[in-house]
């Protein structure tokens, strides 16, 4: 399961959303179903690594934003994050989400 080793905090449930396969009605890079779009929407901390994919939008909600996708090491540097993207539609953002959290959640990759 991708959520095994991490603390995620997700109120509007949106890896369900996109998991279940429920099909997000955007307009103007909104999703319409029951997400508000705030910086703090998504974040999960890895248990073992503590590594942080935080997911957030930035920008005016009434004209012009961008969701951000953040991945920050466990030196939680926020200035230099080990990957950010933007995405103007948060379909797209949480299926690069989805695969962060599988990316970063196998701690082979952290093992010595």
């Amino acid at each position: 399961m991708i959520t095994e080793h991490w603390s995620i905090r997700d109120p509007d449930g949106i890896l369900c959303q996109i998991a279940d396969d429920v099909i997000l009605m955007e307009s103007n890079g909104f999703a319409c179903k029951k997400v508000i779009p705030r910086e703090d929407l998504f974040q999960a901390e890895h248990k073992i690594t503590g590594v942080i994919i935080d997911l957030g939008f930035y920008g005016d909600v009434l004209s012009e934003g961008v969701w951000i996708l953040n991945v920050i090491g466990s030196d939680l540097d926020w200035e230099a994050p080990i990957y950010k993207a933007e995405f103007y539609s948060l379909t797209e953002a949480v299926k690069v989400l989805q695969a962060c959290l599988v990316r970063y959640g196998d701690i082979s990759d952290f093992e010595s």
